[in-house]
């Protein structure tokens, strides 16, 4: 994770999935504060969070079919002088893919989106959004969908044009809690407010933080709500999130009191706390930086119309107001396999973004997120860890004066592969179907590499015997499935710290692919580990030994930069190795950062139809097949 991890499986995206433009990309345009017509500066109120409409039960206005217009005003204790308001849009009872259009009554429905949704999806994305001069906003579907509003704060333009409380401060991004590091808390439970503290630089009088939310490893579908401290959180939400599913995230604005704020989750579910920023409170200096200028949300990029994709670890620059400190941002990705977005200031990053603005698990799949970014005197950098078609609109910003851009443009460059190479060393001859290169290192080792970029993105299978019998149904199912590039390394008799006949360990396998080329160090390479058979004799049934060949091998991976999928055990052999397998897999789940391909369950109804009576390990014909398509359903599910 870049201080957050998502990851998915591969979909099918239709044009509707993100709002198309029709008009050329504004992604080269100078965009300064003339093109902007904006409401006037404006300081922030926090509210205890309040829902606006639920359209399942409340009565709704309906402009047209797919649109409802909301009066905000009037509502939640917001008065008639706000000109914007912080909120919560959460899709569900969705039918079909669509996205979600949100904008003031008064202007025309923009190309912007908000958030993008799946058949039977609940989708939640926070965004600042103007006003209309009657206090209205409309919401757009473009399919059947029900919508959930949230607000947890207003804006109110300022008498004198500055103010002391209500300014935005900008932060260095910092994260406040990880609960699933070394000390840390533990999952939340489910109905038991988790306080978060707010960080030393944070005011004691402050009275709301910009924060990004992940919950990670839920047990069930279910919510987070927030609130300051010291209030009950209510029955709003910040964040869905699906059972058992891929983390999801969602930046908001949380009113915070001298304690700080209060997650209340309705599933046990890891959480992780990102800070951008923070409101002053009554103590701050009157000033007229931090002011929120609110805009119809107007398109800054759209590279599906502007000619390339964001390629892993490019950026591009995009141009913002010249009196903008900080920018609002929606920034949707459609990523070619699991990554993540970043918005920083342009020119201030040399290396990568410690802090991500949106991630994405599935390829193909639109993942959306509210984006808090401070500019330069060049705009903002939209940095991907891999390559995406991305979407970036603006909805407002804070003023105040940009940073100063110190370092030459990211720039952004396919990167190449070699033709040969890639995980192999040496020569290679092309398998038998010409569709990718096996080379026999020797009577033990089998390495299959696969150049081409699929749109499942690249991945990387580091295996045993069983994976060296099934190379070849393995390599043609992935590719079959799009993926690409692929390294495939099976060898006999390996362990996770050993190996036979002078062959490596599967660690040392890893650390030599890693070193073959940069591209497989890349965050987008999904890894798969099928090991573990050849280590159970060592391990028997104890737990410390398996922990720590399970460890050695996700650290040699790097759980933070690579998601990883982890085949487990089950032969036809009987006891005792059946309670060693047992023990084995039952570590492979409990892994933080591993998602378990399980073997097991597979095998369990008919062993014999995918386990060869010879030996009671390796595999038949059928068992190859079955292992192949299991591993590949499980990469396109994560």
């Amino acid at each position: 994770m870049r201080k957050q991890l998502v990851r998915s499986a591969r979909y099918v995206v239709v044009a509707a999935m993100v709002a198309i433009a029709t008009a050329p990309s504004t992604a080269d345009a100078t965009l300064g504060a003339p093109s902007i017509t904006g409401a006037a500066p404006a300081a922030f109120t926090p509210l205890t969070p309040c829902r606006l409409v639920d359209t399942r039960t409340d009565p709704v206005q309906r402009v047209d079919e797919g649109t409802i217009r909301l009066q905000v005003t009037g509502a939640c204790d917001i008065p008639a002088t706000a000109s914007a308001v912080a909120i919560t849009v959460v899709a569900t009872a969705t039918t079909q893919e669509g996205f979600v259009a949100a904008y003031p009554s008064s202007a025309a429905r923009p190309l912007a989106s908000v958030l993008n949704y799946s058949a039977g999806d609940t989708r939640a994305n926070g965004t600042i959004l103007a006003l209309s001069p009657a206090g209205q906003i409309d919401l757009h579907t473009s399919t059947v969908a029900a919508l959930v509003i949230d607000t947890t704060g207003y804006f109110s333009p300022t008498p004198d044009g500055a103010a002391t409380a209500g300014r935005f401060v900008p932060l260095p991004p910092t994260r406040l809690v990880d609960t699933r590091a070394g000390g840390g808390a533990g999952k939340l439970e489910a109905g038991s407010p988790f306080v978060v503290s707010s960080p030393g630089n944070v005011p004691a009088d402050a009275i709301a933080v910009a924060v990004n939310l992940t919950a990670v490893e839920p047990e069930r579908s279910g919510y987070l709500s927030v609130s300051a401290a010291g209030l009950p959180a209510g029955d709003t939400s910040v964040l869905n999130f699906p059972a058992a599913g891929q983390p999801r995230a969602a930046t908001t604005i949380v009113p915070v009191d001298a304690r700080g704020f209060a997650v209340l989750a309705q599933a046990r579910t890891h959480l992780l706390v990102d800070i951008s920023g923070y409101f002053t409170g009554p103590s701050a200096a009157s000033g007229t930086d931090g002011l929120l200028v609110a805009i119809s949300p107007t398109r800054l990029l759209d590279t599906r119309t502007s000619g390339a994709p964001i390629y892993a670890q490019g950026g591009i620059e995009l141009a913002t107001p010249a009196d903008a400190a900080v920018v609002v941002l929606n920034v949707t990705m459609i990523p070619t396999g699991p990554g993540w977005l970043a918005a920083v200031p342009a020119g201030t990053i040399a290396g990568t973004p410690a802090v991500s603005a949106t991630n994405a698990g599935q390829a193909n799949r639109p993942v959306a997120n509210m984006a808090v970014s401070p500019t330069s005197g060049r705009g903002v950098e939209v940095y991907s860890a891999v390559q995406s078609q991305v979407v970036v609109d603006l909805n407002a910003y804070f003023t105040g004066t940009p940073m100063t851009a110190t370092i030459a443009p990211r720039g952004n460059t396919k990167p190449v592969m070699p033709a040969v190479g890639g995980c192999l060393s040496g020569p290679a001859p092309r398998d038998s179907t010409g569709r990718w290169f096996l080379q026999t290192v020797n009577t033990w080792s089998k390495i299959g590499y696969y150049p081409g970029t699929g749109p499942s993105g690249p991945v990387v299978v580091v295996g045993d015997s069983l994976t060296w019998q099934s190379i070849i149904p393995a390599m043609n199912t992935l590719i079959d499935r799009g993926y690409g590039p692929i390294c495939l390394d099976g060898v006999i008799s390996r362990s996770t710290l050993s190996g036979s006949a002078s062959i490596t360990s599967a660690r040392s396998g890893i650390e030599r692919i890693k070193a073959s080329h940069p591209f497989w160090r890349m965050p987008a390479v999904r890894w798969v580990v099928a090991m573990g058979t050849n280590d159970i004799a060592v391990t028997n049934t104890n737990v410390a030994a398996t922990r720590q060949r399970i460890d050695g091998i996700v650290a040699a991976i790097g759980s933070g930069d690579h998601l990883i999928g982890w085949i487990n055990l089950r032969t036809r052999r009987g006891a005792p190795w059946t309670a060693r397998e047992d023990v084995f897999n039952q570590q492979i789940a409990a892994t933080p950062g591993v998602y378990t391909i399980d073997w097991a369950s597979l095998v369990a109804p008919s062993p014999a139809s995918y386990v060869w009576q010879a030996d009671l390990i390796h595999l038949t014909v059928l068992g190859q097949q079955a292992r192949s398509d299991l591993t590949a359903t499980q990469l396109d599910q994560h």
